[in-house]
């Protein structure tokens, strides 16, 4: 049996609201700015399976006890499915609680739907068939939560045991029930630590008495406390909000998985309180788990928690504040509240949810209104990192996976932004080596005619800042063969490539030798990759085959070396080729914009 409608009524800042859950997806979210009302939805569902947690000065709209009128106190309905079946179940709340009830079942009969009212009495049978758990952003409590964990948990798992029917002896065998309560509870620490520890490898968890025992209800409420261990400290309460709150949920679905028997619905209100990304992440993770067999309703306000893409099950809320309403009766003034849906498949309600998830009209582009073509993969990952270092900010790169394939990218491009208002802005950057400088000449006469997308086309500088001759690329007179590489610090190069030839075990050279080939114009046009594969094999003379620096294979195990960031050499390295190519940084800062 699963919940499929919630519809509320006069219940705090909800004045009439209904939502419709797709039955066919477990995970809904509520999301909404502060105090749109998100809460207030988990709440009702918790006074309709828990009306003794009904208070009338609080769950009463405000403006409602100022009015007195007849239609003043909550009406909480909700509609469940199973099978052809639909249940649909109304409590109408009063000063002092339930105050009515209704159920009426709607069958399916050769295809048309037969409603028949049912006993209101039936209603608690019906309900019996599901656990529902509401976790609240605060006020958690962990002995009512060790509770539920005994009468939930043992009468489950340990019927058939020793333990069986020891509640009802409690006073004849208190002592035995103590140890036997415990060693039940720690055994269940030790089902529930697989658990914590998919979040940290350092987390278990534990029970202890922690007092002398008068009476049972003291043991449940006051004297078993939870422990979480993380090799600092054990108690629970020494714990940051976050890790209270985490622990808090993950013994709930604890008890969750133990209920085979009953369906279940978990709601929790904000579960990205208080957890840095890392563990939203995984408890998320968690949460859709739960969601293959039983219903997980929550409130949230991250993006780790709502499905941006499908927005399937997500509701957004709104609050509508009215104007100030003066009660002669009582006295008093009132804004009226009223928490409303916002529409998502509607224009402005789709604005409003991309406006709430800040997702920008760019982020449903394929490009950014400045982009950079390059050639590989390698070409990305070098201008990124070098970038980062000189706090140069980055564009939006796309690699294309070779010249020749560049041409493919801007014409895909071209016909996507076709009878578009965005025209995106394109550098592409081929290296100066005879593929690069024949995509280049192709696309030379092409690029003007692009009228949907703003196309330039350059190539990749050396680390001197040479560029050819246009006229000379033009007439095919241009003969070096510089890469991607030669763009990056010689030194950088060396420290990159002496790494890969340690780790086969062949003889290194030291970067003067390297130095001094780039720098000589015979040996320098020919490209860095050349001159480190020819010293290589002067000192490897039978080894040397073991490895092409000229190869594909070289080229990705060199750039995936090629991490800066917590690399005191390496960014030293740079630091000081910074000074004597000063050219590699300009370039950097030059296509950093259009």
């Amino acid at each position: 049996m699963i919940l499929k409608t919630i519809h509320i009524k006069r219940f705090r800042s909800i004045i009439d609201l209904k939502l419709e859950l797709n039955t066919k997806n477990n995970f809904a979210t509520i999301c909404g700015s502060n105090n749109s009302g998100k809460t207030n939805v988990l709440k009702a569902l918790n006074i309709f399976f828990n009306p003794s947690e009904y208070i009338l000065k609080d769950d009463v709209p405000n403006h409602k006890i100022g009015s007195r009128g007849g239609a003043t106190y909550p009406e909480i309905s909700l509609t469940f499915v199973k099978g052809d079946t639909t249940h649909l179940i109304k409590r109408s709340f009063g000063v002092d609680g339930i105050q009515s009830e209704e159920y009426e079942k709607v069958t399916n009969n050769l295809g048309k739907p037969v409603k028949s009212k049912q006993d209101p009495n039936e209603i608690i049978k019906l309900l019996g068939h599901i656990e529902f758990f509401f976790i609240p952003a605060i006020n958690i409590s962990f002995p009512t939560l060790i509770n539920n964990l005994i009468d939930d948990v043992y009468e489950l798992e340990y019927e058939k045991t020793r333990f069986y029917g020891l509640k009802k002896d409690l006073k004849d065998s208190f002592e035995k029930y103590t140890s036997g309560l415990l060693e039940i509870l720690n055994k269940l620490a030790s089902e529930i630590n697989p658990i914590f520890k998919e979040f940290n490898d350092n987390w278990s968890v534990s029970f202890d008495n922690t007092s002398d025992i008068k009476k049972f209800k003291d043991l449940i409420s006051e004297d078993i406390e939870f422990y979480l261990n993380d090799f600092s400290n054990r108690n629970i309460q020494g714990k940051g909000s976050g890790l209270q709150r985490l622990g808090y949920i993950l013994l709930h679905s604890k008890i969750i998985f133990k209920l085979k028997k009953k369906n279940v619905i978990l709601c929790i209100d904000e579960p990205d309180v208080y957890l840095h990304q890392g563990l939203q992440k995984k408890l998320h993770s968690h949460l859709l788990d739960i969601s293959k067999k039983h219903q997980v309703i929550i409130t949230s306000h991250s993006q780790t928690f709502i499905d941006c893409y499908k927005l399937d099950n997500v509701f957004l809320l709104d609050l509508e504040i009215g104007e100030e309403i003066f009660y002669q009766r009582s006295q008093t003034k009132y804004h009226p509240l009223n928490t409303t849906l916002v529409n998502i498949k509607e224009d402005n309600g789709l604005k409003k949810i991309r406006e709430y998830l800040g997702i920008t009209d760019e982020d449903y582009e394929l490009l950014e209104n400045y982009n950079i073509i390059v050639e590989g993969e390698s070409d990305k990952k070098y201008i990124t990192e070098l970038s980062n270092f000189f706090g140069i900010d980055v564009p939006n790169i796309i690699y294309s996976g070779g010249a020749t394939k560049i041409d493919k990218y801007l014409e895909f491009y071209e016909s996507f932004y076709k009878d578009r208002d965005f025209k995106p802005k394109i550098r592409v950057l081929f290296d100066n080596d005879d593929e690069g400088r024949k995509e280049y000449n192709k696309l030379r006469s092409k690029i003007n005619s692009l009228r949907n997308i703003k196309a330039t086309i350059e190539f990749v500088p050396n680390c001197f800042g040479e560029l050819p001759n246009i006229e000379d690329v033009k007439a095919n007179k241009v003969k070096c063969n510089f890469e991607i590489e030669d763009f990056v610090f010689p030194e950088v190069l060396h420290f990159l490539s002496t790494e890969i030839m340690k780790k086969i075990e062949l003889n290194t050279f030291k970067f003067t030798a390297l130095e001094k080939k780039v720098k000589a114009p015979a040996f320098k046009e020919k490209g860095v990759l050349y001159n480190i594969e020819l010293l290589k094999n002067d000192l490897n003379l039978e080894e040397g085959v073991k490895i092409d620096f000229t190869g594909e294979q070289a080229k990705n195990g060199m750039v995936g070396l090629f991490k800066i960031k917590g690399s005191k050499k390496m960014g030293e390295l740079i630091q000081n080729a910074d000074i004597k190519y000063p050219e590699v940084k300009k370039f950097l800062g030059k296509i950093q914009k259009a």
